[in-house]
């Protein structure tokens, strides 16, 4: 994240802030973990800015490559508004796996809005954010297919060995 890319809020008062969270909603999983996230980004976002903020956060259970979720329709309908300064989640992985996440960084950008993924080192105040996005976005399908893999091959061993 780039924090010497100061941030003012459009308004001249107030920083308007969206965060995302998201867990998956596997049986090892804790709803903690989204208070984790939420807790985090009013951290990057502290570090940025040091006046009035007012957070929207959107936090849900739901798989990452689900483009079918209605927290994608509520993200892209806020971006819409114009309402947003910034947008923050902890890596895009959060918002969704795959290249939705450059399109919806996309939508943010045309309507004014930064976004910021400090895990994946995103920041569109950055001249490379649309490459940065497009590599964070097959970094987390990559894992995704490593790890999907990784279980089958587990399972299926199980299931021979009893």
């Amino acid at each position: 994240m780039t924090r010497s890319i100061s941030i003012q809020p459009r308004n001249g008062q107030t920083l308007v802030v969206g965060i995302v969270a998201r867990i998956s909603g596997c049986a090892n999983q804790k709803e903690i973990s989204l208070d984790d996230q939420v807790d985090h980004a009013k951290e990057e976002v502290a570090q940025l800015y040091d006046g009035p903020t007012e957070y929207r956060t959107i936090a849900t259970k739901g798989k990452g490559e689900g483009l079918d979720r209605p927290e994608l329709k509520d993200v892209e309908r806020l971006l819409r508004t114009r309402e947003l300064d910034l947008l923050v989640m902890e890596d895009l992985g959060r918002l969704v796996r795959g290249t939705a996440a450059s399109e919806i960084c996309g939508i943010a950008v045309d309507h004014g809005t930064r976004v910021f993924a400090p895990h994946d080192c995103i920041d569109t105040a950055e001249g490379s954010w649309e490459e940065d996005v497009i590599s964070a976005c097959r970094d987390h399908v990559g894992h995704n297919a490593h790890t999907s893999k990784r279980l089958k091959h587990k399972l299926m061993n199980r299931f021979l060995k009893h």
